[in-house]
């Protein structure tokens, strides 16, 4: 019996060992600037270790300001005319978070906007 309860724990050591280490490396991507890797690498060892609360926390705490700030960015550059990057970091704030609605609205702006400026370039 006690040779389980020491094998449970060295598991348990090891698992946790892995997640820190996981954790270490998407840190790591995520300040270097690499967000959409170091996110997605989160999201796969959540997925591997869902009662890890410090992995959880990190992950929605970064993934939400990951997306702010290419809304942010979406929307200085829609601002200042350069569309295609707006699009882009839209684009970005969605591969980030899929559902997020501020940026769905932001490409569809973009687009109404580019079409009405399509179709009036057509009629002069």
């Amino acid at each position: 019996m006690r040779r389980v309860v020491i094998l449970i724990a060295i598991a348990l050591a090891l698992a946790a060992c892995t997640s820190d280490e996981a954790l270490r490396q998407s840190r790591i991507a995520i300040e270097a600037g690499n967000e959409e890797e170091g996110l997605a690498h989160l999201e796969q060892e959540l997925k591997a270790h869902p009662d890890d609360t410090e992995l959880r926390n990190y992950y929605l705490r970064h993934k939400a300001v990951a997306a702010q700030r290419y809304l942010a960015l979406g929307d200085n550059a829609k601002a200042a005319g350069a569309l295609d990057r707006a699009a882009e970091a839209y684009a970005r704030a969605l591969r980030i978070d899929p559902e997020n609605k501020r940026a769905k609205a932001g490409l569809d702006t973009l687009n109404a906007d580019r079409e009405q400026h399509r179709t009036s370039g057509e009629a002069a």
